[in-house]
């Protein structure tokens, strides 16, 4: 039931799901494979990055960033592990901070007013005030249009815990 309702209805959980793709491709149809299968690989290899880069989520961009940096060390002499973490560290702090309102947060001024902190508070709190009021929740896949007819603004909670506990209440979530 969890499955079939909140886990990948946004872009965050769809994203998050799919970042270990790519080092599973390389590792099932690359890593010490015969050439037709490296070939074919190199067809599939674009598909999940380019199906996270339409999610358009940071948190998807960077979960596909480590699993990639993490996949592409195993395996390797020390060395090349040590001089691949140094790499990844330098390149990606940097990469990080160059994705959309991160300069916000590394300044220590992001707060409730910015637009993707605000609409996550506003969805949890509106989760929240649901799930204490007890009963059964909103009902499957009521979460939407529910905080939409209620407070007049749509907004996804980006999270498949709060969506569920809005939903199905306390006994649904546990």
């Amino acid at each position: 039931l969890v499955l079939g309702m909140s886990i990948f209805n946004n872009p965050n959980a769809l994203g998050h799901a799919i970042a270990p793709l790519a080092p599973m491709l390389y590792y099932i149809m690359v890593w010490r494979r015969p050439f037709t299968c490296r070939v074919l690989a190199f067809a599939l290899l674009p598909l999940p990055a380019f199906c996270v880069y339409l999610t358009e989520s940071k948190g998807a961009y960077i979960s596909s960033a480590f699993a990639l940096a993490g996949g592409l060390i195993f395996g390797r002499p020390k060395i090349v592990q040590i001089i691949m973490v140094i790499l990844a560290v330098n390149v990606g702090g940097t990469l990080l901070y160059s994705l959309p309102r991160m300069g916000v947060m590394r300044s220590g001024k992001a707060s409730a007013a910015e637009g993707g902190i605000a609409g996550r508070i506003f969805a949890f709190r509106y989760a929240w005030d649901v799930y204490q009021r007890g009963g059964r929740g909103l009902g499957k896949d009521r979460f939407l249009p529910s905080i939409q007819s209620e407070r007049k603004w749509r907004k996804s909670a980006h999270s498949a815990f709060v969506e569920i506990g809005a939903e199905l209440g306390p006994t649904g979530l546990f």
